[in-house]
């Protein structure tokens, strides 16, 4: 999409006429800007009004030579005693990040969700994160626009995100699933809960990290003595997460049920898994392993001891892993957590008091980190050949890769040109080359600004084929422009 250019007069504000652009997604520049005078016989009695009623002020200048705005009430009563007031004029040229997927969007909005439209925000303080949220959006958007209304899942979860994540799992951890073994939640807490209510345990040692998701008269119960009176009362005592005191406390007190995280320094390797797996078999406890701030949705991920136990060994009967998406820049407060299980009859039952606590997942949150998911899995190496072959012959440096869905490479035959279109004219570096391909071409890389490596740029590649060539046209014909 081509370059719009606007004047704008200044009245609402600086910020807030950038904020109309911005917010809708484009990208601005300030071409010019000056001062006009405000017609002295120009009623502004109605924005004096706006003031009144909300914390919104105009912003007008006494004569022209002030530089200190003043609100319309301020310049209201100043020209009622003869003065002279101005307001800013700019001249702005915008282009639309992403236009293909923003038209998606305003397309599905604009058929009954107009209030939903007139305040979607798509302001963002990070390309990465703009580049991530938006293209969800978009395919948001269409699986909406394609179904009216929201399928009806099993309880379990999508049966497409619980192949995402036994794919995820297969693929990059070797550990070898079917989305029988996966469980969907809406979040951690709803899980151990759960779990908790499903075993019914008269004692549960349960992770420090984790009692503040459960209710607190567990917490106050001394369930070991009231079991004898026959009451259900499920009882929790808070366990360290040091894995030697977690493991003595297991052989003193006989719990029924143990709900584990892991410490960092000891998740990198297997040992406290063994030993930890070794103490509940042997006291017949249920074991609940939670692995959430441990997994990475990186096609690079840091080594894991639970995962790495479970990819060479067969996985224990009397265990379940738990994990929560956490980790999430993008939307922190988006959260889907499952539960792994060999035992296909744990599987059903937590599935069944999904369905009897009517505690089921968002179908979007599963859509959103299904998109995650699917990227990973989606990744290609011929792909990854083609673009690194495309970039080399553009006159890229291209960095060294062994996997991912991404590369970096460094500008080396345009550093020090210079470049011009339309109004945008500079010598191209690692950070200002972002601009110059978005203005003339419409992809968007990360520049080196966002990598921190000086004058490399990231490329990603977990697009479909279709988006993928188009890309790869885009590098060429910015060749063509510099070159």
């Amino acid at each position: 999409m081509g370059i719009m250019v606007f004047n704008i007069g200044g009245r609402p504000g600086q910020g807030v006429c950038e904020c109309v652009f911005l917010c809708r997604g484009f990208h601005i520049k300030k071409l010019w800007q000056t001062k006009i005078m405000q017609a002295a016989d120009t009623d502004i009695s109605a924005l004096v009004e706006i003031e009144e009623n909300s914390p919104h002020r105009s912003e007008f200048f006494m004569d022209l030579v002030g530089d200190q705005p003043v609100c319309a009430r301020t310049a209201w009563a100043y020209m009622k005693s003869g003065g002279h007031i101005s307001h800013s004029l700019s001249v702005y040229s915008c282009q639309l990040r992403n236009p293909n997927q923003v038209k998606k969007i305003f397309e599905f909005l604009k058929d009954g969700f107009h209030e939903v439209s007139s305040s979607l925000d798509l302001l963002f303080d990070d390309d990465s994160v703009a580049d991530e949220k938006i293209p969800f959006l978009a395919y948001l958007a269409s699986f909406l626009k394609d179904n009216k209304t929201n399928p009806c899942e099993p309880p379990a979860g999508c049966l497409n995100f619980r192949n995402l994540v036994a794919g995820f799992m297969k693929c990059y951890h070797h550990i070898s699933l079917t989305s029988d073994n996966v469980v969907v939640f809406p979040s951690r807490a709803v899980a151990l809960e759960n779990a908790l209510q499903l075993f019914s345990p008269a004692l549960a040692i349960v992770d420090e990290h984790l009692t503040r998701h459960l209710p607190k008269q567990w917490l106050r119960s001394l369930a070991i003595e009231e079991r004898a009176d026959g009451k259900d009362t499920i009882g929790v005592i808070e366990a360290p997460r040091q894995s030697d005191l977690l493991i003595e406390l297991i052989r003193k007190l006989k719990p029924q049920v143990v709900v584990a995280g892991m410490a960092q320094f000891e998740a990198i390797t297997s040992a406290a898994v063994v030993n930890l797996l070794s103490a509940t078999k042997d006291v017949g406890s249920r074991l609940l392993l939670d692995i959430s701030e441990h997994l990475e949705l990186s096609s690079l991920p840091r080594s894991n001891g639970v995962l790495k136990y479970l990819a060479g060994n067969s996985r224990p009967s009397h265990t379940a892993i738990l994990c929560s998406l956490v980790k999430n820049q993008v939307y922190p407060d988006l959260e889907v957590a499952f539960v792994i299980s060999e035992d296909g009859a744990v599987c059903k039952a937590l599935s069944q008091t999904i369905e009897l606590l009517e505690r089921r997942t968002s179908v979007i949150s599963q859509h959103y980190y299904g998109s995650l998911f699917h990227e990973l899995l989606a990744f290609q190496i011929g792909e990854r050949h083609r673009q690194r072959k495309t970039l080399e012959s553009c006159g890229w440096d291209v960095a060294g890769c062994l996997g991912g869905i991404s590369m970096v490479a460094k500008p080396a035959a345009y550093i020090g040109k210079p470049f011009k279109v339309d109004s945008f004219e500079e010598e191209l570096d690692g950070c200002n080359i972002r601009e110059s391909i978005v203005r003339s071409t419409g992809l968007c890389i990360s520049s080196s600004s966002w990598t921190g490596m000086q004058d490399y740029c990231r490329f990603s590649f977990a697009l479909d084929s279709g988006e993928f060539q188009r890309a790869m046209d885009c590098i060429t014909r910015f060749k063509e422009f510099v070159l």
